[in-house]
């Protein structure tokens, strides 16, 4: 495998490791390591920032046949979710434990029937707003690794950064949006520990879905 792990990020860490999650990073995730140029030839799916897990192994229990790939710079979550796998037997998911610009532009075109970013960061001062996950240029690169008529699904909490998502969705060449009136999530959406959160403080999360319509060449 080429691409190599940026230090830097691959040493964020939330809090302090467990000896058990410090044991699923050096044992089990050289097993489950992204590597696009040996993806197996099935389904493929893919979440960024996959937080504490809990979606994204639900995804994979309930879609044995697919492949999910992860993305989640913080090893606090990987090591999470290496465990919740070990646990029921999951063996389809491929994980990145480490900042995502650096491989997705890597897998293969088309390879992804479905995409999720569920509660990315939302960097809510204005100075930071540029680092959020969603901008024009990823939307195009999202675009291509999406198979025609894919989905992808967005979801936060954070009203100005779902306003300016939804207006980018709308305004792109690359997606059309999918109505959802009823705010209703996707299917076998599981609720994370960030969203629990949103709704302990009182904020509602909003669901966008659009589909992969249109590849510029």
């Amino acid at each position: 495998m080429t691409t190599q792990l940026n230090k830097s990020f691959s040493r964020r860490i939330g809090k302090s490791l467990s000896v058990t999650q410090k044991a699923a990073i050096e044992n089990l995730l050289p097993t489950y390591l992204l590597d696009p140029n040996s993806l197996p030839t099935k389904k493929c799916v893919a979440e960024i920032g996959i937080g504490m897990g809990e979606h994204f192994i639900n995804q994979a229990r309930i879609n044995p046949d697919i492949i999910h790939i992860g993305f989640e710079p913080y090893l606090n979550g990987i090591a999470n979710a290496l465990l919740l796998a070990q646990k029921d037997g999951i063996t389809n998911i491929r994980l990145w434990p480490d900042d995502m610009d650096l491989i997705f532009g890597k897998l293969p075109d088309n390879c992804l029937d479905a995409l999720y970013i569920l509660f990315p960061d939302p960097w809510p001062k204005n100075n930071q707003k540029k680092r959020r996950l969603i901008c024009n240029s990823r939307l195009q690169t999202f675009s291509t690794k999406l198979c025609d008529d894919s989905r992808m699904y967005f979801a936060s909490d954070i009203e100005d950064y779902v306003n300016s998502v939804e207006k980018s969705l709308k305004s792109s060449q690359f997606f059309s949006m999918i109505d959802n009136p009823e705010n209703t999530p996707h299917a076998g959406y599981t609720q994370t520990k960030y969203h629990g959160k949103a709704l302990e403080e009182g904020r509602i999360a909003r669901f966008l879905v659009a589909i992969a319509s249109f590849k510029k060449t």
